[in-house]
């Protein structure tokens, strides 16, 4: 529903979108029970003043899921936070032995959509950890 409702909306509220990514992990923890654990931090503090592209920290979570190798014994670890004006997610890099289909397809797309609707660039860092940085948008002071 969240994506069908936010599909023509070029943002949407952070605090929306952080509930969509809730229903997704909590879909994704039936699926894969203590193999996916999630750290949030500094979400709630001001979240309600920042727009951010939709689908983007759902989009980030599930590319986490489909480059990762984890399991219950090595599970995977996301870690999810806002720094000032940006949204982080950020896992350790563990690639599965045959590459999934498409990889980088879904980063590209999501960095023009913040280039274009942000105005800035979406980070990415790669080493032992991946992290991506979305730049978000205030709008409430």
């Amino acid at each position: 529903r969240y994506i069908l409702a936010n599909r023509e909306r070029e943002l949407v509220w952070l605090p929306d979108e952080l509930g969509f990514v809730e229903d997704c992990l909590h879909l994704l923890a039936l699926r894969f029970g203590d193999a996916i654990q999630v750290e949030r931090a500094t979400l709630e503090d001001g979240v309600d003043r920042w727009l951010i592209p939709p689908i983007s920290a759902q989009l980030l979570v599930e590319n986490a899921v489909k480059h990762t190798m984890f399991s219950a014994r090595e599970p995977l670890r996301l870690r999810l936070w806002r720094e000032g004006d940006r949204l982080c997610v950020e896992n350790a890099v563990r690639s599965p032995e045959v590459a999934p289909s498409g990889a980088g397809i879904g980063l590209q797309y999501l960095a023009e959509r913040c280039r274009r609707l942000c105005g800035r660039e979406l980070v990415i860092e790669r080493g032992d950890r991946f992290k991506v940085t979305v730049p978000l948008v205030a709008l409430r002071s």
